[in-house]
């Protein structure tokens, strides 16, 4: 069922960003997101993805890197977000084809009992209906601990002509309260095209 798979692919973006940047602990190989000439430095270009029909504007400074695997479209990873425990926020856009007709919410509960069967101290902080951009979402908030580090993300589930999104925004739970702004208003700006 396409629902698990899109489910399958945010547990795997959760495991990953508990070993940090990178599985070997170093930075990632990382380009920033490019600019167009005409465009001012201080504002960041958008990013679109011609095959899955979106675009996205990501937080200014933030670098780009294209994510291994089918349904990661893209990565955006904060410039300032290192920490002691080698950690570094970063925004996944997951993308799926869908066969059969589902709702933003069926995912984000499916993809919140997949999480909650990982790890015991899964927490719902939030589960709301948002706007972003030309469409409907549901906005998941939820915190966990992998090893030693308390994580928290904010996930946005859209479902639009067949398609399913999930933006993933992660962070440390004591890092969630300075990322949160910067995670919706990125969210805000996804548009299907």
């Amino acid at each position: 069922m396409k629902t698990h798979r899109l489910v399958i692919g945010i547990v795997l973006i959760v495991v990953l960003a508990m070993n940090g940047p990178s599985a070997d602990g170093k930075e990632p190989a990382s380009q920033p997101a490019s600019r167009p000439t005409s465009q001012p430095t201080s504002q960041p270009a958008e990013y679109r993805s011609k095959a899955n029909k979106f675009s996205i504007l990501p937080p200014e400074s933030w670098t780009q890197q294209k994510p291994g695997g089918k349904m990661a479209d893209m990565m955006f990873l904060c410039p300032e977000g290192r920490h002691s425990e080698n950690f570094r926020e970063s925004i996944t856009i997951l993308v799926e084809k869908l066969r059969k007709d589902t709702t933003p919410d069926a995912n984000a509960k499916a993809a919140e009992k997949a999480t909650a069967a990982m790890f015991k101290d899964y927490k719902q902080v939030s589960l709301t209906d948002v706007d972003l951009g030309n469409v409907k979402a549901k906005r998941l908030i939820s915190t966990y601990s992998a090893g030693e580090r308390k994580s928290q993300m904010a996930q946005y589930f859209i479902v639009k002509d067949k398609m399913a999104y999930v933006i993933i925004c992660m962070t440390t739970q004591e890092s969630f309260e300075k990322f949160e702004k910067t995670f919706d208003d990125c969210a805000r700006t996804f548009r299907v095209e």
